[in-house]
């Protein structure tokens, strides 16, 4: 068997900016590495959604093609070229049900609470299963998100890791930020009583992995250069920067953008240990 350091590696973004905000120095650090934006499909032409709308959007299909570049121009910070899958964002499968969208229109800012109730999260992770097939990644390394926050397609696309490493594919879980960081650092990273950092940690982890694993975590600070260029990259996202800073506010300064958290699995005879 090939050691994690000879297998090809695959980072898993759910969306245009997931992998430069939370695995930076994996994309910015030595050998090949293969990043696949899954939730990156461009809607069809001639409408906007409301929470497209509510960040500045015209027209939702324009949206995202502006992003795919701006996704590839942050990516070539690192020397990355991404993979674009077709698969739609969630806010555009929920744009043709009438009465979720119209629960949006009448309150963007409570996207992820209003659509992750009503979203059946197998149907996400059969959907990422059909475009890219779990045969394809068992020998590699795969890197994916936690799902914390509760974003339907994060936690989608989480769902499939744990499947992936389940049929005996390597999988390390990266802590989605600025989402990880919205209240600051957790008591056991940042030495000071903080419950709400630690209630993100404990339900994400609780939601996606439960106790079939040992998790252990790996905790990096990038700091210099490298923290310099996962900065440059995050600015590259031009399109949703702004709605992104005014949405997590003190998360997004670069001493909480620095911390980057992997979570080994291992199987486990003794649930619930972390």
């Amino acid at each position: 068997m090939q050691s994690s350091h000879d297998r090809p590696v695959v980072l898993l973004s759910p969306h245009l900016d997931d992998a430069v905000f939370g695995l930076w120095h994996v994309l910015d650090g030595p050998g090949s590495a293969e990043v696949v934006t899954v939730f990156a499909g461009i809607p069809d032409p001639g409408r906007v959604t409301p929470l497209d709308a509510s960040h500045g959007a015209e027209e939702s299909a324009a949206w995202m093609r502006r992003r795919r570049r701006e996704d590839r121009e942050a990516l070539a910070v690192a020397g990355r070229d991404p993979r674009h899958l077709d698969l739609l964002d969630i806010q555009y499968v929920a744009d043709r049900d009438p009465e979720l969208a119209q629960a949006v229109a009448e309150d963007p800012d409570s996207f992820v609470r209003i659509v992750r109730d009503r979203i059946d999260l197998r149907d996400r992770v059969s959907q990422i299963a059909e475009a890219l097939p779990p045969d394809a990644l068992r020998d590699r390394l795969v890197h994916a998100p936690v799902g914390f926050g509760g974003h339907p397609d994060h936690r989608a696309v989480a769902l499939y890791a744990v499947e992936l490493a389940k049929a005996g594919a390597e999988v390390r879980l990266w802590g989605d930020s600025p989402y990880v960081v919205r209240h600051g650092l957790p008591t056991w990273l940042g030495g000071v009583h903080n419950p709400p950092a630690d209630e993100i940690v404990a339900e994400g982890l609780a939601a996606t992995v439960g106790d079939r694993y040992r998790l252990t975590v790996d905790t990096v600070r990038l700091t210099g250069a490298a923290l310099e260029r996962k900065l440059r990259a995050t600015r590259c996202y031009r399109t949703e920067y702004p709605s992104i800073q005014a949405d997590f506010g003190a998360a997004m300064e670069p001493d909480m953008l620095a911390y980057e958290l992997v979570w080994s699995l291992r199987a486990d005879d003794q649930p619930g240990r972390r």
